[in-house]
């Protein structure tokens, strides 16, 4: 699992998508190396910590909004906020989103063999007990641990390194280009409640 850091805040992303366009490369999903970096992925849990810090990130916007706009109801609030993650859970795994880039940087980081040996180790009926929140026997656990530090050797360690550094700038950037457009999303909710979000406020649409 590699620990990603969405430093800033949601205003810091927005303010900063106005004044620089990024693009996300096309990446090949054709070879067997990325399809097997998508069920690394896809198993382990890379994408469940972005989530809980996406939700946090959002939640943040969510609050800023709320006070920012004290006469608005609730419902308006809850449905701008379900919008805004539906959409950028979408984008995290859509064609070219967060999660190609992402195997774009193991690609580039990991021989094909050393992605087979994570996706052992990530479709060991151990790890999927224990990723799925059941609790593990003590004989388990040391099983698991002994498959762990086998797999998790000096090279291995050693890439995800940098790995963990390309994830974290990769999650940055695209955060600047999701941001906006889950704005736009929510704005087009908005409509039917005949308002328009502006940065944290909400105007009212004649």
């Amino acid at each position: 699992s590699i620990p990603l850091s969405l430093m800033g805040s949601y205003g810091h992303y927005y303010q900063y998508s106005k004044t620089k366009t990024v693009s996300l490369p096309i990446v090949n999903s054709q070879s067997e190396k990325f399809k097997d970096i998508k069920k690394v992925l896809q198993q382990s849990m890379v994408p469940y910590l972005f989530s809980k810090q996406l939700d946090a990130l959002i939640s943040e916007g969510d609050k800023k909004t709320r006070d920012k706009n004290p006469g608005v109801r609730d419902y308006v609030f809850e449905g701008m906020t379900q919008r805004l993650k539906s959409v950028m859970q979408a984008m995290i795994w859509e064609q070219n989103g967060l999660m190609d880039k992402f195997a774009q940087i193991y690609a580039q980081n990991m021989t094909h063999d050393q992605i087979k040996r994570l996706l052992r180790f990530y479709e060991n009926p151990l790890w999927k007990k224990m990723n799925s929140g059941e609790s593990l026997s003590n004989d388990e656990k040391n099983a698991l641990n002994e498959i762990y530090q086998n797999t998790f050797d000096e090279n291995i360690t050693s890439c995800t390194q940098k790995i963990i550094s390309e994830t974290e700038t990769a999650s940055k950037e695209w955060l600047k280009y999701a941001l906006p457009r889950g704005k736009s999303e929510m704005n087009e909710y908005l409509k039917k409640f005949r308002y328009a979000l502006d940065g944290y406020t909400l105007t009212r649409i004649e």
